[in-house]
């Protein structure tokens, strides 16, 4: 049976539409100019304060007030004061080195480094092949306390580096702590070409890769390295990413793609814990030879979703100690002035295992070195490296 609905009947229901529609709409308009206004509020609070404290200096201070530091040391204090331990401000200087050194070209001392937030200090992971600072005796475990007679603490992380940063001819003046001992060094800065690959035959044919850092240049040198072991019919391969800090996790992808069958690679994750997608996934070409991947407590970042991601598709054993625990992603955002602000923006997990931020990653055979090898790093043979030689057996 047919009933019909009148006239009325339907402008009743389409106006009762209306307003549930308008009711919801301005409900959703209120939160949302509520939630502005109170984030208003809060930056203006801030902003003022701040005024205050400009005003009250500019009264006051005896000193005469670079205006450039103030700015450097303002947005210093904003990064810092967000609790991002991984973020940094990066003044013009300090960012247009590490353009350039990620590049492959580096001007200065050549070491290898990592920020210890526990101490507000500088670990020296390497110094790098050929470079100033092995030759002038820098050893891999070296803390930089000091940078020109100020304490590195003080001065913060990338302040520290910029005093340390400056052209080839010039020379740099800091201490270092080994051990218990304070120990200054002057070093004259040299311009040099940064290489982050290296490798050879070990042991009975088995091919053996250092990966100092992921740069801009790192990929290309992997693949030739790559290609040069295969091309000598080696048994397997040892990847050595020890004192290695991570870098650029685009150049890491490329060079887990060259070893992984087809899958994940890596997955993101935004601040409200939200996947990123597409996931980045290898191909399903990979090399299927024996693997093994040296590690320490400080490879860190993508040096240890390099080890993690071989592990994960049972590709390759980890063997060394527990590594440093960093599994968040950071961006570099040029500003206008050519300076740059570095901000965690991603927390990342290998394919198929959990996070390792501020918890590491366990080795499958756990070995550790002699302190006086350590202190050695750099110029340990392969006898005396322990951790080699138990990679070595996997291969037996």
């Amino acid at each position: 049976m047919n009933r019909r609905i009148s006239l009325k009947s339907v402008l009743l229901i389409v106006l009762g539409v209306v307003l549930v529609t308008f009711l919801l709409t301005a409900t959703y308009f209120q939160l949302r100019i509520a939630g502005d206004l109170r984030e208003i509020n809060e930056k203006n609070a801030y902003f003022s304060k701040l005024y205050t404290v400009d005003q009250l200096v500019r009264d006051h201070y005896v000193g005469d007030i670079d205006a450039e530091e103030l700015m450097d040391g303002i947005i210093t204090g904003y990064i810092y004061g967000t609790g991002d331990k991984y973020a940094a401000y990066l003044n013009r200087d300090v960012y247009a080195e590490s353009v350039k050194s990620s590049s492959g070209q580096f001007e200065g001392i050549g070491i290898n480094i990592m920020y210890m937030p526990e101490s507000g200090y500088i670990k020296i992971t390497s110094p790098m092949q050929n470079s100033p600072a092995e030759k002038a005796g820098i050893l891999a475990g070296d803390i930089i306390i000091e940078v020109d007679g100020e304490d590195v603490a003080q001065l913060g992380y990338y302040s520290a580096v910029a005093k340390l940063t400056d052209v080839a001819g010039t020379s740099a003046h800091f201490t270092v702590l080994r051990g218990e001992q304070t120990i200054p060094f002057s070093i004259t800065r040299e311009s040099f070409e940064k290489l982050s690959v290296f490798s050879r035959v070990v042991g009975d044919n088995i091919g053996y890769i250092q990966i100092e850092a992921f740069n801009e240049t790192t990929y290309r040198e992997f693949e030739l390295a790559i290609d040069e072991l295969t091309g000598k019919g080696v048994r397997g391969l040892i990847f050595d990413v020890r004192n290695n800090p991570g870098g650029d996790v685009n150049t890491l992808c490329n060079m887990l793609d060259l070893l992984l069958p087809e899958g994940p690679i890596m997955h993101m994750y935004d601040h409200d814990g939200n996947e990123e997608l597409p996931a980045i996934s290898s191909d399903a070409s990979e090399i299927d030879l024996p693997m093994a991947v040296l590690v320490n407590g400080d490879s860190a970042s993508a040096s240890e979703l390099f080890a993690a991601a071989l592990r994960d598709y049972d590709k390759a054993k980890l063997v060394g100690t527990k590594t440093y625990g960093k599994a968040t992603m950071q961006s570099v955002i040029p500003l206008s002035d050519g300076s740059a602000v570095s901000i965690s923006v991603s927390a990342i997990k290998p394919p198929y295992g959990d996070s390792y931020e501020g918890i590491g990653i366990t080795p499958d055979f756990v070995v550790d070195l002699p302190d006086e090898v350590k202190q050695n790093y750099a110029v340990m043979t392969d006898e005396q490296d322990a951790q080699l030689q138990r990679a070595l057996e996997l291969f037996s």
